[in-house]
């Protein structure tokens, strides 16, 4: 159990990102960027009044803390088992990379959706997702390796001789 735990950990955060970016589309699309026009509270409350356009963007706001969570997790994990420097880096930058995101998320608000930064924003989710992939799939690799169990990322081809098929009569 405890050898399947980075990576389930580490699927489980792709899952949250994938909420979170799904809600900030839907604040995107609804045009409800400025549904809480403050940052960090939504109308200078931690829970904001009624409407729809404070809701939506709201409950993104409400996935965030989940996902930091576990992101943090999914690093700390990482960073502890993972014997391959280079994962360990990613590990860092994950974390790095969710403290420009949040002020980032910060920054679109206070001033006012400038696209440039909404792009920003969104570029940056995506890294997040394609780092989190990453360490997910590669936590199969260094799972066995700190276990001791084999590894099954592996994938040995072996070289066959093709079967000899005749086209007319022999």
């Amino acid at each position: 159990m405890a050898a399947r735990l980075p990576r389930r950990l580490a699927w489980l955060t792709v899952g949250a990102l994938a909420l979170v970016m799904t809600l900030g589309n839907i604040v995107s699309a609804t045009g409800s960027g400025l549904g809480c026009p403050d940052w960090p509270l939504c109308h200078g409350r931690v829970i904001p009044p009624g409407g729809a356009e404070i809701w939506i963007e709201f409950r993104h706001r409400l996935a965030v803390p989940l996902f930091s969570a576990l992101l943090v997790a999914t690093a700390v994990v990482t960073w502890r088992r993972a014997a391959a420097p280079a994962l360990r880096r990613l590990a860092a930058a994950l974390v790095g990379l969710l403290v420009v995101q949040i002020a980032l998320g910060g920054v679109t608000v206070l001033l006012r959706l400038p696209v440039p930064v909404r792009a920003t924003h969104a570029v940056v989710g995506y890294a997040l997702w394609a780092l989190l992939v990453w360490i997910a799939v590669r936590a199969g690799a260094w799972r066995g390796v700190a276990e001791g169990e084999p590894s099954n990322t592996k994938v040995v081809f072996q070289a066959t001789a093709a079967p000899q098929h005749s086209i007319g009569p022999e």
